[in-house]
């Protein structure tokens, strides 16, 4: 072969060879290599031990792969993780059914466990164990000794009817009902207590549907005016408390008459309406503690155990095939009213309700998606 392209040769093998030596192994592979080459010309000894060199070397080292590049592959997009406003005291997997008695079973012990925790004398909730709530709150049934208490903004005129619909008047019936009239302290030990529960801001903006927005007026064709805003609403349930407090301490008024109207904001007059759930239903004291738990979301079923607890009656029955819708469960009337709040209003709404949100296992992170600012 010409001196040239031996040159050439070796000099295109040693460039494949170049990756991964180290410079002691080239020494050592020249050192024993060159050996044999002592002899020749200069010149022709140099071409062939180039040549020699190189292909030592290569046999020497273990063979490089060069890697393949990988294929373009398409990223999946992780499916959207939507967010839901039901309870975690009972939540369902994937394909499960619905199990009222399950679900109220495990509704009562997580709220039992809870209300326990809050019995620490060193915690603030503790006190709720000494509120007693008013006999008013109720529905009674006494053949059955339940007791069903019935908040505003949760069907509160149908559960009203239902019980109204299983009530005997006979005598027995009528003498438990004025025993808790005149004894109610003792008379409501004997009776097993429930309530239904709704997410605590869809309660809120159902009683603001219902006595404080627009309606559409069928005779005039046309929305009546608002009487008030939700925004505005919601500023006087969550701040409303603090200004008139902060009204009598500025002006001294500790104990004397105030000369207006704190029904508002007292939980007593029109605020009583949006009460929490622990102090209108007194669902951490002793005697109140909710045996029953009624999901509104699962309404259907869970009245229909309900209904099984207070016998199965005909017209008991007949009450539950009555289809009754909400609006305001629907996500696009939630979306329409509580993005006119900031994420700020929605975080006070969850701090005057946290007690409830706790012992109910509700949280505010579905309302907050749709609140304006961060």
């Amino acid at each position: 072969m010409p001196k040239g392209f031996e040159m050439a040769a070796s000099k295109v093998r040693s460039e494949q060879c170049t990756k991964g030596f180290s410079y002691s192994s080239v020494l050592v592979a020249l050192l024993a290599v060159g050996g044999a080459y002592v002899y020749f010309d200069r010149t022709s000894s140099l071409n062939k031990f180039s040549a020699a060199m190189t292909e030592k070397l290569c046999d020497m080292l273990p063979k490089v792969e060069v890697a393949t590049p990988p294929l373009d592959e398409t990223v999946a997009t992780p499916p959207e993780i939507k967010i839901s406003k039901s309870s975690t005291h009972y939540t369902l997997a994937d394909g499960e059914s619905y199990d009222a008695k399950a679900a109220m079973q495990m509704r009562y012990e997580k709220l039992h466990d809870i209300c326990n925790r809050y019995s620490d004398v060193m915690r603030p909730e503790s006190l709720m164990q000494t509120i007693m709530p008013k006999k008013e709150a109720f529905q009674w049934q006494p053949s059955r000794d339940i007791a069903l208490c019935t908040p505003t903004g949760l069907g509160q005129k149908g559960m009203t009817a239902l019980f109204e619909r299983l009530r005997n008047p006979d005598v027995a019936e009528n003498a438990a009902m004025l025993a808790l009239k005149e004894n109610y302290v003792g008379a409501m030990k004997s009776y097993k207590k429930a309530i239904m529960i709704r997410h605590p801001m869809e309660r809120l903006l159902s009683v603001y549907r219902k006595h404080f927005a627009a309606y559409l007026d069928p005779a005039q064709g046309e929305v009546e005016t608002k009487i008030v805003s939700f925004a505005d609403f919601v500023h006087l349930v969550v701040q409303g408390p603090k200004e008139l407090a902060d009204f009598i301490s500025e002006n001294k008024l500790h104990g004397e008459s105030l000369g207006i109207d704190t029904g508002m904001v007292d939980g007593k007059g029109e605020s009583a309406k949006w009460d929490s759930y622990w102090h209108q239903c007194g669902l951490c004291h002793p005697d109140f503690r909710p045996h029953y738990i009624l999901d509104f979301e699962h309404a259907k079923e869970d009245q229909a155990v309900l209904i099984e607890l207070m016998g199965n009656h005909e017209r008991g029955l007949e009450w539950l095939k009555v289809k009754r819708n909400s609006i305001v469960s629907k996500e696009e009337v939630i979306k329409h009213f509580y993005s006119t709040l900031t994420k700020e209003d929605i975080r006070g709404i969850h701090e005057k309700y946290r007690v409830d949100f706790e012992l109910l296992g509700y949280t505010p992170d579905y309302f907050l998606q749709f609140g304006q600012g961060e």
